[in-house]
């Protein structure tokens, strides 16, 4: 079984054992975030649903990350990950910090196929693995149902390792 292999059954065991907390809560928050900002290799983008209560959340996330080359061949890492993690909540803030597993759709360029002048087409290639998703967010909720955050998140994989750092806006009952 190869690290990457062990890792992964790993955080499933502990988000199966560790399901959320039998402490009844009346008040179950839930969490849209879209998020635009940079990442390896330039551009990243993140949209994510979190539900959660007490101090765990659930999420389930669509991240990714582009080179976006105009004239030339490019470069994108994306995944689809649930997340488990452990939330802090202040009076008008939050941060959190998760783990789970990612599907991963890794893209990139191969040889040039046709040619006209600068412009070229580019034979396309891609990867499919599974990775380590992490994710941690900071946000500032002025009100119950509206916030602004800064995101950072990444996939540790066998394809395309890939992190990215957004700005997102967050909507819901997110305190």
């Amino acid at each position: 079984m190869n690290r990457a292999t062990r890792v992964i059954s790993t955080v499933l065991a502990l988000v199966a054992v560790g399901a959320l907390p039998s402490e009844a809560q009346d008040r179950t928050r839930v969490d849209l975030s879209v998020g635009a900002g940079v990442g390896t290799p330039a551009l990243a983008g993140q949209l994510s649903l979190a539900a959660g209560k007490r101090n765990w959340d659930v999420i389930v996330r669509f991240a990714g990350t582009t080179d976006f080359n105009l004239f030339g061949p490019s470069a994108s890492q994306e995944d689809s990950a649930v997340l488990y993690g452990r939330r802090r909540d202040n009076a008008r803030s939050w941060y959190r910090v998760a783990a789970g597993v990612g599907q991963v759709l890794a893209v990139r360029s191969g040889d040039a196929e046709d040619c006209f002048f600068i412009f070229c087409s580019y034979e396309r290639l891609s990867e499919k693995t599974l990775g380590l998703a992490v994710q941690a967010d900071a946000v500032w909720a002025p009100l119950s149902a509206l916030g602004l955050g800064v995101g950072a998140f990444g996939n540790l994989n066998s394809a395309a390792s890939f992190a990215g750092l957004t700005i997102n806006l967050h909507l819901g009952r997110i305190r």
